[in-house]
C-alpha cells in the first residue's frame, strides 16, 4: 500500500488574516487548506494583498508578505499558506510553563500572558494591534519576577505590532536576531 505524505499528516488550524479579513481554517492536512482558503478567498472577494499574518496550530503569528508587488488572486495567496504550512513546523507548541511579560509601550502598561512563549507573542500581538500601538522607538518589558530591559530605536521607528512583538519576544526568550536594538538592562 502506498502513502502520500499527507495520510499521516496531523491536522492543521490556521488562524490570522488577509490585510484586514481575519479568518480561522480548519484542514486534514495542506491540501485541504489551500482548498478552504480559496473558497473563503473567493467568496469574500478579497484579492490583491501582500500581506498575510497566519498562526498555525498555535504557533507563533507569522507575517508573510509579498515584496514583489501582491498577489493578484486567491490560488496564489493561498498557495503562500500551502507551501508554509509544508515547509515549518506547525506541531502545536506544548505547554511548558505559565508565563507573564509585562511592558510599557507608549506610556501605557500592558501585561502578555500564555502557558508557552507563542500565547504570550501572539497575546503581545493581538493587544498592540487593538490598542492601534503602529511604531514605537522605546519600550521597556520585562518576565515578571526579572529585570527590565529597556529597548531604544536610535535610528527611527518599529512599524507594526508583528515587528514590535518579535523584538520582545528575542529579547526575552534570549533569542539571538541578527541587528539587534540597543539594549539596556536595567534594575
Amino acid at each position: 500500500m502506498i502513502w502520500s505524505q499527507f495520510a499521516l499528516a496531523q491536522s492543521i488550524v490556521a488562524t490570522g488574516r488577509f490585510e484586514n479579513f481575519s479568518f480561522e481554517f480548519l484542514a486534514k492536512n495542506p491540501i485541504d487548506l489551500q482548498t478552504e482558503c480559496i473558497n473563503f478567498a473567493v467568496k469574500q472577494r478579497i484579492a490583491h494583498i501582500d500581506d498575510i499574518y497566519v498562526s498555525f496550530n498555535g504557533n507563533k503569528r507569522l507575517h508573510l508578505h509579498n515584496s514583489d508587488g501582491v498577489w493578484h488572486y486567491p490560488k496564489h495567496f493561498c498557495a503562500e499558506l500551502f507551501q508554509t504550512a509544508q515547509t515549518i513546523d506547525i506541531t502545536p507548541p506544548s505547554p511548558s510553563e505559565f508565563k507573564e511579560v509585562e511592558a510599557i509601550v507608549r506610556y501605557g502598561d500592558f501585561k502578555f500572558v500564555g502557558s508557552h512563549e507563542a500565547e504570550v507573542f501572539n497575546d503581545c500581538i493581538n493587544q498592540l494591534e487593538s490598542s492601534q500601538i503602529n511604531e514605537l522607538d522605546y519600550i521597556r518589558a520585562r518576565l515578571v519576577g526579572s529585570r527590565w530591559v529597556t529597548l531604544r530605536n536610535n535610528d527611527g521607528w518599529w512599524r507594526g505590532a508583528q515587528r514590535i512583538c518579535t523584538l520582545i519576544d528575542q529579547t526575552l526568550f534570549a533569542k539571538k536576531n541578527h541587528r539587534s536594538p540597543s539594549i539596556v538592562a536595567n534594575d
